[in-house]
């Protein structure tokens, strides 16, 4: 027996019960969104809050930095979000035990804040018997990592997150770090680094890199948080 097959697209209206396999709903509004507590209920966007959204994830292959510039390869970063996260993984440095920084541009990429930030890095080392803590400052960017290795497994990871973008305030970074060091001994653990740039102004976008050399080998994502 054949079954008619039913548009529809075409000559329905109303809305379909939950009970009947539907939502109940119509329409919803922006950053509306489904939300299901037993029943199907239009949430509000406030409930999504602290959500991260992926903005762009870039690979990096002897690279001399990765840009992230609101408005250029699908990025966003203007006041949509308030506050920023990027997380990199398998950072690999062309040069031994070179220092990996961030520097703002406030004018997409043609130019970057080379000077005029108070960041710093705490770090704690060890080798399995010796250990030790010791601080480093930076004025050329925001202080992501130390002593990066150049090794094939030298691998590096990054997190932090990037507040004061639209400039109502002091840019800011804050962050960690953790990986093995140049000198192969040493592991680089609970690496805590942040950094105000000394100037309340406006920013679309950044690059990371290394202090020399390239960036043979490592993975970055920017998210945005939403509130």
């Amino acid at each position: 027996m054949a079954f008619a097959t039913i548009d529809v697209t075409k000559g329905i209206t109303g809305t379909i019960p939950v009970t009947n396999g539907g939502t109940g709903l119509t329409s919803g509004t922006t950053d509306q969104f489904l939300k299901f507590t037993g029943t199907t209920t239009l949430a509000s966007a406030a409930d999504n809050a602290g959500a991260m959204v992926l903005i762009k994830t870039q690979t990096a292959s002897g690279s001399s930095s990765i840009n992230f510039i609101n408005g250029t390869s699908g990025v966003v970063f203007d006041s949509t979000y308030k506050t920023y996260f990027i997380k990199g993984h398998g950072i690999v440095a062309e040069n031994s035990g070179p220092e990996l920084m961030m520097q703002i541009t406030t004018d997409g990429g043609s130019s970057y804040k080379t000077s005029g930030y108070n960041s710093g890095l705490f770090r704690g080392y060890t080798n399995g018997s010796d250990h030790g803590t010791d601080w480093d400052t930076r004025t050329n960017g925001f202080y992501l990592m130390r002593n990066s290795g150049n090794g094939a497994d030298d691998h590096n990871s990054i997190q932090g997150y990037i507040n004061e973008a639209t400039g109502t305030g002091y840019p800011q970074y804050s962050g960690m770090s953790v990986g093995r060091e140049h000198s192969g001994t040493y592991v680089n653990i609970n690496c805590g680094s942040g950094g105000v740039y000394m100037s309340a102004t406006a920013f679309n976008g950044f690059r990371i890199l290394y202090e020399s050399g390239n960036i043979n080998e490592g993975v970055f994502s920017l998210y945005g948080l939403v509130e």
